[in-house]
């Protein structure tokens, strides 16, 4: 994509088509008042965009907090910055159980004990 991409005629599908497209992003939250981020593997579904990461009792503690975080996910190339990056907003939760048309099963991860930032709380910007 370029800079002459006018977002504003993107719509959620499209955002999230693009966080799609990537394996990994970024979760900031909340720890003991300060700043967080983890790096997280993450699926697009129907319900929402599914997370995983490694044993993280801080991320644990926001998901159970239902806290709002900010997902972030990019493709920028080169010493210029050139690409797109999504922030995706809302309030995480985990799944510890099959949820109605949330369980993914992709490259032999089950998404069971993960987190997920639910479709309808979603909140998206991108920039290009």
């Amino acid at each position: 994509m370029d800079g002459n991409v006018d977002t504003t005629q993107l719509q959620p599908a499209n955002l999230l088509g693009l966080i799609a497209g990537v394996s990994h992003g970024r979760l900031s939250f909340t720890s003991h008042a300060l700043p967080a981020v983890a790096v997280v593997r993450h699926v697009v579904t129907g319900g929402g965009l599914l997370m995983r990461s490694g044993p993280n009792a801080e991320l644990a503690a926001a998901a159970r907090a239902e806290q709002v975080v900010a997902f972030e996910a990019d493709d920028v190339r080169g010493d210029a910055g050139f690409g797109w990056w999504v922030t995706a907003l809302g309030r995480l939760r985990h799944v510890d159980h099959e949820l109605p048309g949330m369980l993914v099963l992709t490259m032999d991860v089950t998404w069971m004990n993960g987190y997920v930032l639910p479709a309808e709380d979603l909140r998206y910007r991108m920039t290009s």
